[in-house]
């Protein structure tokens, strides 16, 4: 077996994205996350804790390494995250066994974001928490939907809005160019 093509298979190139970049991308996400846990503390009640979901790490991830993905665009990061929040609350809801409950609220959350065009990879692990997150989670019902989710979602939107706009070359959201219009 010839190493250079194994290690070309396990580690395969990368956008050609120069280090300033990738650093403006890296601080982007710490202010991001850090002011989205220290915001949602600060709003949350004491019966809304975990004050941050661990998938919104991943979401900060999309929305400032790549901004301008369909995966990191505003609908996919709302729509996403919210529809796989409900779905997993009513898997957990109507379905006693956990693993069962967990897996169907992967698979329906999955085809509901591909039927509503908001597929968000990090929104399939908030639908597989409202399964697994435990009591507290559970008695949330639809308040881990509203009260955390939504608060999470919303913030970390409003810091991409603000951050991806203010550094220079990004713009976010992505703009498509619609088609010229053909003349007859």
């Amino acid at each position: 077996m010839r190493f250079d093509i194994l290690f070309a298979a396990l580690f395969p190139e990368q956008s050609p994205l120069s280090g300033r970049e990738k650093a403006v991308s890296a601080l982007a996400a710490f202010a991001a996350i850090g002011l989205v846990i220290w915001t949602s503390q600060v709003l949350a009640l004491s019966e809304h804790r975990p004050f941050v979901i661990a998938s919104m790490g991943s979401s900060a991830v999309l929305l400032f390494a790549v901004f301008h993905s369909p995966l990191s665009q505003p609908w996919a990061l709302v729509g996403g995250h919210l529809v796989s929040a409900a779905i997993g609350v009513l898997c957990a809801g109507h379905m006693p066994n956990p693993v069962l409950a967990a897996a169907s609220a992967l698979g329906l959350a999955m085809l509901a974001m591909h039927l509503l065009r908001c597929l968000h990879p990090p929104a399939g692990a908030t639908a597989v928490f409202a399964v697994i997150g435990g009591q507290p989670i559970h008695d949330l019902g639809w308040g881990y939907v509203f009260s955390v989710v939504g608060i999470n979602v919303a913030l970390l939107l409003a810091t991409a809005l603000a951050l991806n706009n203010l550094l220079p070359g990004r713009r976010y959201p992505l703009r498509r160019t619609r088609p010229a219009a053909a003349a007859f």
